[in-house]
């Protein structure tokens, strides 16, 4: 992970619990971000920090289902681990750490993350840590 490091380090998203939960329909699927981007800024941080944010109904969504789940909960940070193949897809997301033990909240996150698509890339994609934070005070 040497050349994310940056993204360790400075990016993390602050995520409130706003959206529905429950059994429902899942989120909303995101807008989409371009098909294509220039080589020189593939998956640069803004690039990914705006990925991200558009999947935030959805993390969201897993948040607001461990507070209904453990109303304990006041806060919780998680670092989360995905691949993204040359293709854009992500082929692979786990939970590297969390705050907070509930399975069915990791594998919410899994499943929100392993939406993201980005452009296609270089030939041997790219892993990426992601630090992400959730609180109830801004509920």
């Amino acid at each position: 992970m040497k050349n994310n490091a940056w993204w360790r380090a400075t990016a993390c998203t602050c995520i409130a619990a706003m959206s529905a939960c429950g059994g429902g329909a899942p989120a909303a699927a995101p807008a989409s971000l371009p098909t294509a981007a220039p080589q020189s800024w593939w998956l640069s941080e803004s690039y990914i920090r705006t990925a991200v944010s558009l999947y935030e109904p959805r993390t969201e969504a897993c948040w607001r289902e461990a507070l209904v789940r453990d109303t304990r909960f006041d806060a919780a940070r998680m670092l989360v681990a995905f691949a993204v193949a040359p293709s854009g897809d992500v082929s692979s997301v786990r939970v590297l750490e969390s705050t907070v033990s509930d399975a069915a909240f990791d594998a919410c996150m899994v499943q929100a993350y392993r939406g993201l698509h980005f452009p296609p890339g270089p030939e041997k994609g790219v892993r990426l840590e992601l630090p992400v934070r959730f609180s109830r005070r801004r509920l």
